[in-house]
């Protein structure tokens, strides 16, 4: 809400008129205060209030909270109270600007002053409720805002001539002695605005016009400011013509800068270089460029004879002032031949670093920099912008987000992360009895990573602890622009909302590049420039596009490929954006049909050599996968749902995630009305993956169907595939004779057909069978030829997996060496390929032949890892396979004992996945086991 009484009566939102109206501006020129019921029927009614005066009070007062909301008006014994912030009504908003002006003033500080008392009297409009009848007692208050207004007026004159613009203000000075003829100070600032301005004789005319004005009409002689001010201006006293400005030093910081060390450390090492005149700190809006730029003059300020002096930009848009701001901040005084040639001079002999902050707007006045440095050799510049200036002897240095806790940290590495220990330090300010513990303290960090590290977005975040605990706040950032809104009032209007901060970055845009900002919103976690391009495009390179985004640190691009992407921040005001623009059902339809294609060609891909790097391609792209598969069941796209699904389902099962994967096929499934071969297609691949989560029944039934449809299909293409994972289905219920026999069978329909690659597929699930029957030497042959034929096609992933099979095999056959070698390569594989699922196979392999060798310890700890990594996939193992693991606990249990097992399990636990591979291939313990 925002009430606006300098003018008239407004209301940012709804809307309040006739009795309403009048009854709200009383209430407002008194905010926070009680205002008597007398009082308020004596300005409703000047005529005198009616009898049911009392109860018209009471139903207009209910109809205002109708409309502000229903704890905005207070109900007091002899009145009524508004309750308003200081940012919502526009007379505090005035009090406390003004105030701060007067303050800068007298701190000697005219620039500051000039900018606070500019804002103040910006928020006027006109006189005090302009257009309401005002009550004898509600007028001293209107007349005291209107005296302050003055007040002010007059302070800003004074400020302007501090900084050498007697010229500038003669104008407004002259309106003003017309407005107030009888306020001598209007007067003597004209006199001394004209006399710098070489007007002397101007000058004493003002003071007779002033004399006469006041002993005609009040019968007495100017005071004694002005009639010394016209002695002094007869004398030409020096002591009236400008003093010298030297700006004041940068002021201790209010708040400690947190997570900066690196970026201070290099930045302090680049300015303290001699051949470095130009530092310029880039970052998205709230990155906390102004903080470190601040810092690093604060420190370097003794380094330079002249000091180190901020310079906030922000204020101005037009290039052609930024040299005019910066001479009116050193106090430079302005000759015929302009700002550029006066700085010059000023700095030519000058030691100084000069900061200049929020250069974004005014880019065009890059050159002018240039030209500064060209004449003072004891010039630095540091620059803080969204985006580099391009200037030849340049160092740009980026700003990024602070360093985020790992998820699962424990208490002391959540309190040691820079974004929790300033989310910390702010909410700890603003509520003494905030506290990090290990209750709140897991929260906070998520709330940092959903914030992306952004600096100002923690802050403001913090500041909403006041109402919401760590973990209710977390479950409201689905929203956060509309969340965090609450800045200190003190910080510029673009740093009060996250909101504001990101507008102010997105005005720098022109409207194309406004409308692809928009549009790559629709990517999750990022996009390479294939799709940006495919998606986002109009038959057209949007190559420079993405140049000029990543340059104003709207998008982030990384890696060789690259891939470009936003911080979720961005992105949701980006979706926001492309939801007003219309193009938002559009744009998620090529969206998806991108990532269709995308996945079919993957699918292709995840059996050929280039495996491994299409596994980290599409890891790469999950979120973007999922965002498709969720547009399509949104939208009931049945066909284009399963074409997205379908091919991935590979992936899931490799990926290690195969719970997700066959939700969404289940999902996709559930709407129906797809092509039958693409049914059957989807039907047979949820098998898999429901068989491989230990769900045979379901598997069956969705067999069943597939198997169904296609028969009905003219090719039959699919058949010998959907019969084999029925054998698989035979084989978790025991009956492996059975299993073995479909797996022949698929194996001799994929040998009629000439499908070599799906051959070699099902002839490992043939061995699989003979193994489990016991003939290991058939069983070896098989998953030899197996290996072969995977690897003749490209397909690593198979070929780990009948590697690791083999060694099992060539292990019941007796030979141990050759059976850890063979599986020692299929983990290797396993690993570069990313398969996790495997890789656990072959954790549990090596403990089995551990186990044999009489390395128990080691087997123990290969058996934490392993049931670990099985426990991140959900994968269930079939009644063989935990039945022969089982057979491994119990004789490495019995051969260790309770307690050392027990120990030595916890230890193969505690490895991360990459540890644990390491240390299954050989690496010494002590290297790879944590303590």
């Amino acid at each position: 809400m925002e009430f606006r009484i300098l003018g008239p009566l407004e209301l940012r939102r709804g809307r309040a008129v006739g009795k309403q109206g009048t009854l709200l501006g009383l209430l407002l020129l008194r905010p926070n205060r009680v205002v008597s019921t007398g009082r308020l029927m004596e300005g409703l009614w000047a005529e005198g209030p009616p009898r049911s005066a009392g109860n018209l009070v009471q139903g207009y007062v209910s109809q205002l909270r109708r409309t502000l909301g229903p704890d905005r008006i207070a109900t007091a014994a002899d009145g009524y109270r508004i309750a308003v912030e200081d940012d919502e009504l526009d007379s505090l908003r005035f009090l406390r600007l003004a105030a701060k002006g007067r303050s800068a003033l007298d701190a000697g500080d005219p620039g500051r002053a000039a900018a606070a008392l500019d804002e103040a009297l910006g928020l006027w409009r006109g006189e005090v409720l302009a257009g309401s009848a005002l009550d004898p007692g509600a007028e001293p208050e209107a007349l005291r805002l209107a005296e302050l207004r003055l007040e002010a007026r007059e302070a800003r004159v004074e400020a302007e001539l501090a900084l050498g613009r007697h010229a500038r203000v003669i104008g407004e000075l002259e309106a003003l002695v017309a407005e107030e003829p009888l306020r001598e100070r209007p007067r003597e600032l004209l006199m001394l605005a004209l006399y710098r301005s070489g007007r002397q004789a101007d000058a004493l005319e003002a003071y007779r016009q002033a004399r006469g004005v006041l002993t005609e009409g009040l019968g007495v002689e100017p005071g004694r400011a002005l009639r010394r001010l016209e002695r002094d201006i007869l004398r030409q006293d020096p002591a009236l013509d400008l003093p010298p400005v030297r700006p004041p030093a940068l002021a201790a910081p209010p708040t400690p800068l947190i997570g900066r060390e690196l970026e201070l450390e290099r930045a302090l090492e680049l300015l303290r270089d001699p051949d470095v005149r130009l530092l310029t700190l880039t970052g998205t809006g709230g990155i906390g460029k102004t903080r470190l730029a601040f810092e690093l003059g604060r420190l370097l300020s003794d380094e330079f004879a002249d000091g180190a002096h901020l310079v906030p930009l922000a204020p101005i848009a037009d290039p052609a002032l930024v040299l005019p701001t910066v001479a009116q901040a050193l106090g430079v005084l302005l000759g015929v031949d302009g700002a550029a040639a006066a700085l010059r001079l000023h700095l030519r002999e000058r030691s100084l670093l000069l900061v200049l902050d929020n250069f974004e707007y005014v880019l065009a006045a890059a050159p002018e920099l240039a030209g500064l440095l060209g004449d003072a050799p004891g010039l630095r510049l540091l620059v803080t912008s969204v985006s580099a200036l391009r200037l030849q002897g340049e160092h740009v240095l980026a700003v990024p987000p602070l360093a985020l806790p790992e998820p699962g940290s424990d208490l002391a590495t959540l309190l040691a992360a820079p974004s929790v220990a300033l989310f910390a330090l702010h909410a700890t300010a603003l509520n003494a009895a905030f506290a990090l513990d290990d209750a709140s303290a897991p929260a906070v960090a998520e709330i940092c990573r959903r914030l992306d590290g952004l600096p100002l977005a923690i802050e403001l975040a913090a500041a909403r602890t006041k109402l919401l605990p760590p973990r209710a706040l977390l479950e409201r950032l689905g929203r956060r622009l509309d969340v965090l809104t609450t800045g200190p009032r003190d910080a510029p209007p673009r740093q009060r909302t996250l909101r504001a901060t990101v507008d102010w970055s997105h005005d720098l845009l022109d409207p194309d590049e406004q409308r692809l900002f928009a549009r790559l919103s629709v990517f999750v976690g990022g996009c390479t420039l294939e799709a940006a391009e495919d998606v986002c495009g109009e038959n057209r390179t949007i190559l420079d596009g993405l140049a000029s985004l990543v340059d104003k640190s709207l998008l982030r691009s990384s890696g060789d490929e690259p891939r470009f992407s936003m911080l979720e921040t961005q992105r949701e005001y980006a979706l926001e954006r492309l939801e007003q623009s219309g193009e938002a059902v559009e744009l998620r339809g090529r969206h998806l049909q991108y990532f269709i294609s995308f996945a079919e060609r993957a699918a292709g891909e995840l059996r050929e050599e280039q495996q491994a790097q299409w596994l980290a391609r599409l890891r790469a792209d999950i979120d973007n996968l999922r965002a498709g598969l969720a547009h399509a069941l949104a939208t009931a796209d049945a066909t284009r749902a399963l074409e997205l699904a379908t091919p991935l389902a590979r992936f899931w099962w490799v990926h290690g995630q195969p719970v997700e994967g066959r939700r969404w096929l289940l999902d996709a499934l559930a709407l129906r009305g797809q092509p039958p071969g693409l049914r059957a297609t989807a039907l047979r691949r949820t098998a898999a993956l429901s068989l491989r989560l230990g769900s045979p029944d379901e598997a069956q039934a969705l067999l069943e169907e597939s198997i169904a449809l296609y028969r009905e299909e003219p090719d039959g293409a699919g058949l010998a595939q959907a019969i084999l994972v029925l054998g698989e289905v035979k084989l978790r219920e025991g009956d492996i004779e059975g299993g073995l026999a479909l797996f022949e069978s698929a194996a001799a329909s994929s040998r009629e057909r000439g499908e070599r690659d799906a051959y070699g597929v099902v002839l490992g699930n043939v061995g699989y069978a003979r193994y489990m029957l016991g003939d290991y030497a058939g069983a070896a042959a098989d998953f030899a030829e197996a290996a072969a034929l995977s690897e003749e096609f490209g397909d690593r992933l198979f070929v780990a997996v009948n590697q690791i099979n083999g060694g099992l095999a060539v292990l019941e056959l007796g030979d141990e060496a050759e059976a850890g070698a063979k599986i020692e390569e299929g983990l290797v594989i396993a690993r570069e390929v990313g398969a996790q699922n495997t890789m656990a196979d072959g954790l549990a392999a090596l403990a089995t032949v551990s186990a044999r060798r009489g390395e128990h310890e080691r087997a123990a700890r290969l058996l934490g890892s392993c049931e670990k990594l099985r426990e991140s996939t959900g994968i269930a193992l079939d009644p063989f396979d935990l039945a022969a693991l089982e057979a491994v606990v119990e004789s490495v249990g019995r051969a260790l004992g309770a307690a050392s097992f027990e120990a030595a399990w916890a230890e193969g636990r505690s490895l991360d996945l990459d540890a644990a591979i390491d240390y299954a291939l050989g690496v010494d313990p002590a290297s790879s086991l944590t303590p």
